[in-house]
């Protein structure tokens, strides 16, 4: 996670991060007590955001390791290869562009399991009638919630059975 806190594109740092991802992936298949692989599952609960950041709202030039965002794509490609002059050495051949296998490790770290056991519920019919005296804005959204819906910017009135009325 250190590795990639500044928001950077730079090849070498995203591929160290992609490898410890993949270690600490490995090492999580030894853990068996149950104890703390709940931790471990809070730990991953923090840490999905994190990564889903990482590749979220990013343009498609910053993946070419481009510093300007506004870059036009074509540019950013065609930059993440050009030579570049370091201590007056001409590089022919420099690679900015983020690997693949190093944005899937971030990718797959950022991904909710297929077979998540959700042990959030909803309010019951007991507790919502309390939240009418210390949660009144609370309870008059879950109730706006059960008598309508949202789609598209618009809100919709739901049916006795909850569906979309025609």
């Amino acid at each position: 996670m250190a590795l990639l806190r500044d928001g950077n594109n730079n090849r070498t740092t995203w591929i160290a991060a992609g490898r410890a991802l993949t270690h600490a992936k490995e090492l999580s298949k030894f853990i068996v007590n149950e104890e703390h692989l709940r931790v471990l599952e809070l730990y991953k609960l923090k840490y999905r955001n994190f990564f889903h950041d990482m590749l979220a709202n990013k343009p498609a030039a910053f993946f070419y390791g481009a510093d300007d965002p506004t870059v036009p794509l074509n540019q950013a490609a065609a930059d993440s290869s050009a030579p570049e002059d370091r201590s007056d050495k001409i590089l022919t051949s420099t690679v900015k562009e983020l690997s693949e296998e190093s944005i899937y490790a971030v990718w797959e770290a950022a991904q909710w399991p297929h077979d998540f056991d959700e042990e959030l519920r909803r309010f019951t019919t007991e507790e919502r009638d309390k939240l009418l005296v210390l949660y009144p804005g609370l309870y008059r959204y879950l109730e706006h919630k059960d008598t309508y819906h949202t789609a598209s910017g618009q809100v919709f009135p739901k049916n006795n059975n909850g569906d979309e009325m025609s």
